[in-house]
């Protein structure tokens, strides 16, 4: 994986949740798509356990909150990619059924 950031756009959470540039001044928070595999899915959840509990040993309530919902995101994700995985399989097992001619069908009367 690559993070390419521009400091000019990265932001910082104020209190209040609005997002700020370095300055203290109030900007758009940008967004960025990021492809991960499953497996790097899994490692970025077990890393977010890790700094969950981390943050509430050293008291840090406000940290643990936000790793607590980045760590809810990415198990829906993982879990949205296992049911598309399966609903993946089951179609290919349909096709396959029809694509050999096991499916079952009536006897023609002449």
């Amino acid at each position: 994986m690559i993070y390419n950031l521009s400091l000019s756009r990265l932001s910082l959470r104020s209190p209040k949740g609005y997002p700020q540039n370095f300055k203290g001044e109030t900007m758009q928070e940008s967004t960025a798509t990021i492809k991960l595999t499953k497996s790097e899915i899994e490692w970025n959840i077990i890393a977010l356990v890790w700094m969950e509990k981390s943050s509430e040993e050293f008291r840090r309530p406000h940290d643990a909150t936000m790793f607590r919902k980045l760590k809810k995101d990415f198990v829906k994700i993982k879990n949205d990619i296992i049911d598309g995985e399966k609903n993946l399989e089951a179609e290919n097992k349909n096709e396959e059924k029809i694509r050999t001619g096991s499916q079952s069908c009536e006897e023609c009367i002449d």
